[in-house]
């Protein structure tokens, strides 16, 4: 038998679980035996003639042998390679989900290689398709579930199509918006107008403002504490997609400070400024107008009368706007009540213990303060007393000021005078101050005031005159209290008092006696003076022939008859003088006689005792005295030795006689003893 042959034909290459078609070209028939082995593919083996398909599973070069036997001959068996390609796998992987316009990385993962075709569709993505292993990075511009297709063939494989969905979510939008302009601190009201829903994440950014973030979707009240341009960024992220950050700003305009300034008070009819200065830029506006020179500036004057008596106030407020951006202040206006001052002057007074009363009959509130100025005279020289008892120090026209102060407010200044009258200067001289009885006084008056002055005099002895310049004789002696009152033409009155001024010193008052007017010479050629002056303090005697002496009492002794005028001056402290004279007359010897003893016994011999006369001489007075004083006989007749008719006993008997001579002109005294015997 013929060998049979083990030829067969082969479909290669093939792809995976793809038949590849293997037919006997041998020459055995279809009753030979057949073995083939298909190296693992399937069916794994056959026995028949076939044809067969084949597929293997596993890619590779797969033998197929084939042994054939016919009629006991065995052919040498065949093996014929087939190629087994793999089936390229279309897997691949995807982003997902992505958003709009956002790439989704599309890599393939299959087991093509480069050189495989590859057939991609991106379902309307960016690209569309692609034709290359990739990767790809493709996009969406609308959101929804995108399915991607790919299929792959290589070495004639084509993989079965393998798909994917990307899920491409909408990108949320951030649109949002604000309102703008707003004022520091007032609210911007931001309102989002995106595409996101209330479930997004919102990302807001305030720029500093309050609240200064968000993470809803609002709407928001944001508020900023400086001005300035705010830049307002959202940020809004839904399903993993972030829309572009919206960035809008606002702009935050300053509020412009109001400033109403410090209070202020001023008085009334008075203005004063308020507020600051002007700002460029913004606009005023004041309220009350009334009282404000303009309610449209920054720094009006507010002027106002007050004719109450206490302050009155009044709120101003300024609004301040500027870019619609407005705040107000206020301000405290007291006006007030402007004091005034008056005082009416008193009437004048005397300088000495004068005393004014000042009254104050201003205008004003009972948290005045006062100040008196009385100049540099007064006691006080100021006050800050409501009324104020002053005096002065000095005469003269005294200017006075009041000024009243009141909540700051000065009066006018009230002025007035008071008239310090001088006073007179009570003063008087004499040109002597010492003389004697019916002494004459001539007072100087020097005395100061005003005319017409009037003046009153006192001179210590009970006389007094108004003259301005008067004589006084003071009759008696002492010392005189001399006082003038002057009083001037203004009333003020004057004293001054001159104590014991005036010294009258009593006359001396010359007086003497002497022990004889008529002496008989040489019988008595002595007298004895008696000076009996008063009053005196020297004297000075004129004694005639016997010349002069300023003794007391100067002894006299005469050696010559005649008449002798004695004169005595008496002297007083202040010589004044006073003078006396008496005449003595000396006689010659045997001008009269008187014994010493008689007898009256009857015998008619010296029975009597009497004196004896010569011419010129004449007995006026005779008297006799026992020893006991008794008077026992008086009569210009002898006596004759008894009393009451009865004889005196003998003894020594006392006589005293007085005789005229010189034709009775001058009486001598003459006393003496007589004895009496019998």
């Amino acid at each position: 038998n013929a060998y049979p042959t083990s030829t067969f034909t082969v479909t290669s290459p093939v792809c995976a679980n793809q038949n590849s078609a293997i037919t006997y070209t041998g020459t055995a028939s279809a009753g030979a035996t057949y073995s083939w082995d298909f190296g693992g593919g399937t069916p794994a083996t056959g026995n028949a003639q076939g044809p067969y398909n084949v597929s293997w599973a596993t890619a590779g070069t797969q033998n197929v042998t084939l042994n054939v036997t016919e009629n006991g001959c065995a052919a040498m068996p065949t093996t014929i390679p087939v190629t087994v390609n793999p089936y390229p796998t279309a897997t691949f992987t995807t982003v997902s989900p992505v958003c709009t316009g956002q790439n989704s990385a599309i890599t393939y993962t299959g087991t093509g290689t480069g050189a495989a075709t590859y057939t991609w569709d991106f379902s309307g993505g960016s690209p569309a398709t692609g034709n290359t292993q990739g990767p790809f990075n493709v996009t969406w511009a609308t959101a929804g579930s995108k399915t991607i297709t790919l299929t792959v063939a290589e070495n004639g494989c084509t993989s079965p199509p393998n798909t994917a969905t990307v899920v491409v979510n909408a990108i949320p939008t951030s649109a949002f918006t604000v309102v703008s302009p707003v004022c520091t601190g007032q609210n911007s009201t931001i309102t989002y107008t995106g595409t996101g829903s209330a479930g997004a994440t919102y990302a807001w950014d305030f720029s500093g403002g309050t609240p200064s973030t968000g993470n809803t979707q609002g709407p928001f009240n944001v508020s900023w504490a400086t001005a300035g341009t705010q830049n307002i960024t959202l940020n809004v992220t839904e399903n993993g997609c972030t829309g572009a950050p919206t960035t809008i700003p606002v702009t935050v305009n300053a509020i412009p400070v109001s400033d109403a300034g410090t209070d202020v008070q001023f008085c009334s009819g008075d203005s004063m400024q308020i507020g600051t200065a002007s700002v460029p830029g913004y606009t005023y506006a004041w309220s009350p107008v009334a009282g404000l020179s303009s309610n449209a500036v920054a720094n009006p004057y507010a002027d106002a009368t007050n004719v109450t008596n206490g302050p009155v106030t009044t709120l101003y407020t300024v609004t301040t706007s500027q870019n619609n951006c407005s705040s107000t202040a206020t301000v405290n206006v007291t006006v007030n009540p402007m004091p005034v001052a008056s005082f009416t002057p008193p009437a004048g007074q005397c300088l000495s213990g004068n005393s004014f009363s000042f009254i104050n009959t201003g205008t004003f509130t009972s948290s005045a303060t006062f100040a008196w100025n009385f100049g540099v005279n007064g006691i006080p020289t100021t006050s800050t007393t409501q009324n104020q008892q002053v005096s002065f120090s000095a005469p003269g026209t005294q200017n006075v000021s009041l000024i009243i102060s009141q909540y700051g407010c000065i009066s006018n200044t009230a002025t007035g005078t008071a008239d310090v009258y001088p006073m007179p200067s009570a003063s008087f001289a004499t040109d002597t101050f010492i003389g004697c009885e019916n002494f004459k006084v001539c007072f100087v008056n020097n005395s100061v005031a005003n005319a017409p002055a009037t003046y009153a005099w006192s001179f210590g002895d009970g006389g007094s005159s108004n003259v301005q310049a008067p004589c006084n004789t003071y009759v008696a002696p002492g010392t005189y209290t001399v006082s003038l009152h002057v009083t001037s033409a203004d009333g003020c009155q004057n004293d001054t008092n001159a104590t014991d001024y005036i010294t009258v010193i009593a006359d001396p008052h010359a007086s003497f006696t002497t022990s004889d007017f008529v002496i008989i010479l040489p019988e008595q050629n002595t007298i004895t003076l008696t000076n009996t002056s008063t009053n005196a303090v020297s004297y000075l005697w004129t004694l005639g022939k016997l010349g002069n002496s300023t003794d007391f009492e100067p002894p006299l002794v005469f050696t010559d008859s005649g008449n002798y005028n004695l004169v005595l001056r008496s002297y007083n402290s202040i010589g004044c003088v006073d003078s006396t004279e008496h005449l003595v007359r000396v006689l010659p010897p045997d001008n009269f006689f008187i014994p010493n003893v008689f007898t009256p016994n009857g015998d008619g011999n010296n029975d009597n005792f009497y004196p004896f006369t010569q011419p010129g001489a004449e007995l006026r007075v005779f008297k006799i005295f026992d020893r006991w004083g008794e008077l026992v006989h008086s009569g210009l007749y002898p006596w004759d030795g008894t009393f009451k008719g009865k004889p005196c006993p003998p003894a020594v008997y006392v006589y005293y006689a007085e005789f005229g001579l010189d034709e009775q002109t001058y009486i001598v005294k003459r006393k003496g003893t007589v004895t009496l015997i019998r």
